[in-house]
């Protein structure tokens, strides 16, 4: 039994039950099964059930129905082969209230399909040589590659240890690609991948991740499996197909001058993250820097305030001797005493009334917020449960005097509190919640340290201009590791329509520290041919203007 895709992809049935994906060479991906494991019961056995004809916004398509042997769980699987473009799409869907799904690790999936098990190849299967590729699930989506088992990936341990790859390629030395990545629910879905060699034998599992603890009845996600010419060619079929399903706006790099102007940054890796100039304040730090600035012709027209303006629940210092990022929560979104004794708007006005862009990241569980604010708690972090607080902040940051709300640690929120990834949708309805209100108080939004799967979401977004794509800069790995980072980002970013920002660079090439980087031009390069937003973060006296403007 066969089912025929354009372009000679197929999904072909063998006599043990499993299937296998035919592109030309006869089993790309080995033997091809569904995996569903609850109350002590494992089923992986595939019936064929019934085939219909359909269409939908993605073409024509045969679809077949299957059954799961001796299922635990009242799950419906299927997949839809399109005639006219080589695509098949995998479907899982819960055909009545489930519960107790989770199995105490998030990338140890209850319910997977596809599963498949590339070390277990047919002899000739693909062609030599071919290697697998995609994007762990971390902050900034960490690029990562593997040979075409899929069990030698270099995992980066920088979000909870998470051996989960989303997207995921099979990309053979001619550049034919395959590409599995989610048509929906993005935060729902997770492709885990094996942890090593000795551990191949478990295969790539595609499914409802491991801590999604119910779901109700009729809820479903969908896996395309496109093939193509190349693997950019492949992401970006995709990103079209998404953009085009959500009807995705996306807005002109010109939008705002947080996107389309030069802009003066105090983030990680600025001159003034946490810092002033010896003697003075922070306020007067940088009031004689963008006067030094303008001075000298230097275009900046947007200003961004990061962390250090609002109180966490473990205080980082003014001028600390330590070089570590605060991990803890947000206590209140309102001006350290301080650093801003007399608030973000007098700030502002001393600056010359530039348009802001303000910085939040995750809740601390002791915020006082959450004393009349429902909330998730986990620990030391908590995520409230309605959109109320947040649109107050996104309000608060209007009445400042902001046009762009910048909310970092995006993979923080998600993986540090149980509660969100508990049932689905949940992640979904904070991000679009946060995106109404920006809309309504006139503001874009920056997504900073995103998943793959705040990547996707993006698509059902409005207000996200920009998003970072790569590490802070030059910070623990170095200029040249952070611009391959950044620049597979940035393949990832623009299929989704979305403009990608590098981080702030020092511009003197004549300094080291943070008096400039002798790798100044090179990072002036990339930020400008990014097209994404451009922001310099240097020292009093220590820009090079030639070389920003």
């Amino acid at each position: 039994m066969r089912l025929e895709a354009g372009g000679g992809l197929e999904l072909v049935a063998s006599s043990d039950g499993a299937w296998h994906v035919v592109w030309g060479e006869r089993d790309w991906l080995g033997p091809v099964r569904a995996r569903v494991a609850h109350a002590g019961v494992v089923a992986s056995e595939l019936l064929p059930g019934t085939r219909a004809q359909g269409s939908d916004d993605l073409g024509e398509f045969e679809r077949l129905e299957l059954a799961l042997k001796n299922t635990p769980l009242a799950v419906g699987l299927s997949v839809r082969a399109y005639r006219e473009r080589p695509l098949l799409v995998f479907r899982l869907e819960a055909l009545e209230s489930l519960s107790g799904l989770a199995t105490g690790s998030m990338d140890d999936p209850a319910v997977a399909f596809p599963w498949f098990v590339p070390a277990a190849r047919a002899p000739g299967g693909v062609l030599d040589g071919a290697r697998s590729f995609g994007h762990q699930y971390t902050q900034f989506a960490w690029p990562t590659s593997a040979g075409d088992s899929f069990s030698d990936f270099r995992l980066a341990p920088i979000a909870k240890n998470l051996a989960i790859v989303m997207p995921l390629w099979l990309v053979t030395p001619d550049l034919r690609a395959l590409l599995l990545a989610p048509l929906d629910a993005f935060h729902e879905q997770v492709m885990t991948v094996p942890r090593g060699q000795e551990d191949a034998a478990r295969g790539v599992r595609c499914g409802w991740h491991g801590d999604l603890e119910r779901v109700p009845s009729g809820f479903a996600s969908e896996l395309a499996l496109w093939g193509a010419p190349g693997p950019r060619r492949a992401l970006e079929t995709h990103g079209r197909a998404l953009l085009a399903r959500h009807q995705t706006v996306r807005q002109s790099r010109y939008a705002d001058a947080a996107l389309g102007k030069l802009s003066y940054w105090t983030d990680n890796g600025g001159a003034y993250w946490y810092r002033s100039e010896p003697g003075l304040s922070v306020t007067e730090t940088l009031e004689q820097t963008l006067a030094g600035l303008r001075a000298q012709q230097v275009p900046v027209e947007a200003v961004e305030l990061d962390s250090w303006f609002y109180p966490h629940q473990v205080l980082r210092e003014l001028n600390p001797g330590a070089t570590d990022v605060p991990p803890t929560g947000m206590m209140c979104w309102e001006a350290r005493p301080d650093m801003l004794p007399d608030g973000v708007r007098a700030l502002r006005k001393r600056l010359g009334d530039p348009p802001l862009i303000l910085h939040s990241r995750h809740f601390s569980s002791h915020s006082p917020y959450f004393e009349s604010e429902p909330a998730w708690v986990d620990g030391d972090q908590a995520h409230p449960q309605s959109p109320a607080l947040l649109e107050r902040l996104v309000a608060q940051a209007a009445s400042w005097g902001a046009i762009q709300f910048e909310q970092d640690w995006l993979s923080e929120s998600f993986l540090g509190v149980r509660g969100l990834r508990a049932e689905p949708g949940r992640a979904r309805a904070w991000q679009e919640g946060l995106d109404r209100a920006a809309e309504a108080h006139g503001l874009s939004l920056l997504w900073c340290m995103a998943t793959p799967a705040d990547f996707f979401q993006t698509v059902t977004l409005r207000r996200v201009h920009t998003i970072r794509t790569s590490g802070d800069y030059r910070y623990i790995i170095g200029n040249q590791a952070l611009w391959a980072w950044f620049l597979y980002g940035n393949a990832l970013a623009r299929a989704l329509g979305l403009w990608p920002y590098k981080d702030v660079f020092l511009s003197r090439r004549d300094g080291s520290g943070l008096d400039g980087d002798p790798l100044a031009e090179i990072e002036a390069l990339l930020s400008a041919l990014s097209a994404g937003p451009v922001g310099i973060g240097d020292k009093l006296g220590r820009t090079d203007p030639a070389l920003v403007r």
